[in-house]
């Protein structure tokens, strides 16, 4: 019996966690290694599915997500490194390509299944059933994954940018804040005009002090100076904050508006991740034939496309057709991308 705002934390608490803490995971690999921190990742998530498990209130199970999502920006880059330092820069569009393919697997399977263990089982098996499997994966994986070389810099290698570290969550957390809760307590409100301005002036005061501390920065030094990474980024924001609105509203229009049943929502909502399955491997082998940016742009004008979809034909009495339409339009946007 909680509302629906509170429920919503569920699903953006770990993402909230996962934005801030990234940029620093990334490093904190770089640091002390990439197996080190894929495998203190790991630990965190397995403890955070524990905790979510046994969750016996709204605000303990929210708690669990972060964790979850804390986890994941400690594994989800060095998992990127450690695939990457392990194949050519000629096979690594192909091989990331599979490597997601099989990513999205877990999402276009467990939306269904999750479902259906939901309705039968209970919704603390969504947690339940992922620690039996993830946890004796791990304990394997550590004796099998190994850890790339270190390309740091010998100097700069135990330097770890903490006061950057700080100056980055604060500036994510407080325009997450803003950009969630302005409806909730008004843009003109006290609150939201006083946090938009923290947050603009925690976000200036990183900048320059990343630019004044190049040599350790959390921030590659190049990063604002690179047009190409600041678009690609962009892009890639503008598409995923636009796709996540749907994301976390979705599942509440299709119940709670159409009235769907779990399971029949959770069948609807997997056209997205079936994409990606099929999609991913096929766009990592076109970057060997077609121009990154040629993708990328395609990626983006597919979004526009399901969105507008949405916003012209999307009504209280829609059809399923187009719902799954817009979802399969997302679906090639994002992995396109």
């Amino acid at each position: 019996n909680v509302s629906n705002s509170i429920i919503a934390w569920v699903t953006i608490g770990p993402m909230v966690a996962s934005a801030m803490l990234s940029p620093a995971a990334g490093k904190f690999g770089d640091i002390f290694g990439r197996k080190k921190t894929w495998a203190f990742g790991f630990v965190v998530m397995i403890i955070s599915l524990a905790i979510s498990a046994a969750a016996r209130t709204a605000w303990v199970l929210i708690f669990g997500r972060v964790m979850q999502g804390m986890g994941q920006a400690f594994q989800m880059p060095s998992d990127n490194a450690i695939i990457q330092a392990s194949f050519p820069k000629d096979q690594r569009g192909t091989v990331i390509g599979i490597r997601s393919g099989f990513q999205v697997l877990g999402p276009a399977v467990g939306v269904v299944a999750g479902g259906l263990i939901v309705e039968a089982v209970g919704w603390r098996s969504m947690f339940i059933g992922p620690l039996i499997v993830v946890t004796p994966l791990f304990i394997v994986g550590l004796f099998i994954v190994k850890s790339p070389p270190n390309t740091s810099v010998r100097g700069q290698q135990k330097q770890f940018d903490l006061i950057g570290a700080l100056l980055l969550a604060i500036s994510v957390s407080t325009t997450l804040f803003v950009v969630n809760q302005g409806p909730t307590f008004g843009w003109g409100s006290a609150v939201i005009i006083i946090t938009s301005i923290a947050a603009a002036a925690f976000t200036f005061f990183l900048v320059k002090y990343e630019a004044a501390h190049k040599d350790i920065a959390i921030l590659p030094p190049d990063f604002f100076g690179n047009l190409s990474v600041l678009m690609v980024t962009f892009l890639r924001c503008s598409c995923s904050f636009c796709y996540m609105g749907f994301f976390i509203a979705m599942p509440f229009y299709l119940r709670q508006v159409l009235g769907y049943s779990l399971v029949d929502a959770s069948i609807i909502l997997s056209s997205r991740p079936i994409v990606g399955v099929f999609l991913n491997p096929i766009c990592g082998r076109l970057t060997k034939v077609v121009a990154c940016e040629k993708l990328i742009f395609l990626g983006y004008l597919l979004g526009l496309i399901s969105y507008v979809v949405y916003f012209f034909i999307l009504q209280e009495e829609a059809d399923v057709a187009v719902i799954i339409v817009g979802l399969v339009l997302q679906g090639f946007s994002q992995f396109t991308m």
